[in-house]
């Protein structure tokens, strides 16, 4: 038996699939935004006094940004191997009805009506 539950999770696919795709493209907009950052100030290693204080200037925003990778890629591949709603319907609907005894038996009672159908009428 399908419960109210089972309905609601398989009817959320759809949208975890799109807020996947929404948040990887913030992501995306991050690394773009940092990786700008950098080539609008042009602030380069010889810019700064120490080579410290150059990676303590950008180690930050390297940080962010291979977190931000990682999530991206994350993110897409659940919104690429996540089934859709019609997909996920039709792996838990399909089997119950295709296993289930009285659908099994309905063909074989369908030919034995068709066959006394067509016996009674034979000679009319």
């Amino acid at each position: 038996m399908i419960t109210a539950f089972q309905i609601y999770l398989i009817s959320m696919a759809d949208n975890v699939i799109g807020c996947s795709c929404f948040f990887a493209f913030i992501c995306f907009a991050i690394i773009v935004t940092i990786a700008a950052d950098k080539k609008v100030t042009g602030l380069q290693q010889h810019d700064f006094d120490t080579e410290e204080e150059y990676d303590l200037h950008w180690a930050p925003r390297w940080k962010i940004i291979v977190r931000c990778f990682f999530t991206m890629i994350l993110l897409l591949m659940i919104a690429f191997f996540m089934p859709t709603t019609k997909t996920l319907v039709t792996m838990y609907a399909v089997p119950r009805v295709v296993n289930n005894e009285n659908m099994q038996k309905m063909p074989e009672t369908m030919v034995n009506f068709v066959n006394a159908y067509i016996d009674k009428n034979k000679g009319e």
